[in-house]
């Protein structure tokens, strides 16, 4: 076999990231096996809410279906918002127990948008350790939210006037502040040794400082969730959350990286200065190094 011949930029400081994008991209092209063997793990830890989840749709097209013949709607859709919550009642406990596997993950990306050293299976566990109690808190707090939307979205369905704006309001305030906190929180988590209380508040601070940006990240990385809930297929339905799931560690690794940057901007910059730009060298400081 032919071996490469070394180049006049391997290992050097100049061929290192820049800036946390190309971080992103040197961490997909280095590390990307890891990435999805770490969606594969988080499929396990999903489990729960996918099959939950898989009841859920088999119950709501029995319901669309019988509604297509049954002239009494209203009857109907209110039996159907009443099982449907049952279900999401359900899904709270899959959704701490989700929360647990993403607790795990949290430390493999931060790690990884830091550019340091990682162990899949130890920096797994150590962030089941560090990280579990805050995040099954959050879990908790995202399946009650849940739980709650699609209540109020199920009245919607046999509302009228004005009441069916209320009960989509707490869905449309969910994906526009509620997510974007909450994903922040989970970053900020990882960094900050706050109490969980003054991470939330955090999040919703950084959220407000970049609002447009965070919405769209967030929207974009639970595309497939809400495509599936579109689609009337269970099987085609199922492989769009697994599709999403596997996909979480990249998807993540770049929300990471992107709350990195705000928290440089808005918090590091001022009070944690060793953490601004971590990860990173920037490209000033190379030509600096460079210079005769």
């Amino acid at each position: 076999m032919r071996s490469r011949t070394s180049s006049k930029t391997d290992f050097t400081r100049a061929s290192l990231p820049h800036n946390r994008r190309e971080v992103f991209s040197d961490i997909c092209a280095m590390y990307g096996g890891m990435l999805f063997k770490l969606g594969l793990i988080l499929v396990l830890f999903a489990a729960p809410c996918l099959f939950v989840g898989l009841l859920a749709d088999q119950n709501e097209l029995a319901y669309i279906a019988e509604a297509v013949e049954d002239a009494d709607r209203v009857a109907l859709y209110r039996e159907y918002q009443v099982t449907d919550s049952l279900f999401s009642l359900m899904n709270i406990v899959g959704f701490m127990i989700f929360s647990v596997g993403l607790a795990g993950a949290a430390r493999i990306l931060r790690q990884h948008a830091w550019e340091e050293p990682v162990n899949l299976k130890i920096d797994f566990l150590r962030g089941i350790r560090q990280n579990a109690r805050p995040y099954l808190m959050l879990g908790f707090l995202a399946g009650c939210w849940i739980f709650f939307t699609k209540y109020c979205f199920a009245g919607a369905l046999y509302s009228r006037g004005g009441a069916v704006i209320v009960k989509i309001l707490p869905l449309l305030l969910g994906l526009l502040v509620l997510l974007p906190t909450m994903g922040v929180t989970l970053v900020a988590t990882t960094i900050y040794t706050n109490p969980l209380r003054r991470n939330l508040r955090l999040g919703l601070w950084l959220f407000l400082k970049k609002p447009l940006p965070a919405i769209g990240i967030c929207l974009i990385a639970i595309l497939p969730l809400l495509a599936a809930q579109a689609i009337v297929s269970i099987p085609i339905r199922l492989l769009l959350r697994l599709l999403n799931v596997v996909l979480a560690p990249f998807l993540l690794l770049l929300w990471f990286l992107w709350c990195m940057n705000v928290m440089d901007k808005y918090i590091n910059s001022k009070d944690y200065p060793e953490l601004v730009g971590k990860g990173f060298v920037p490209k000033e400081e190379t030509e600096n190094k460079s210079e005769p």
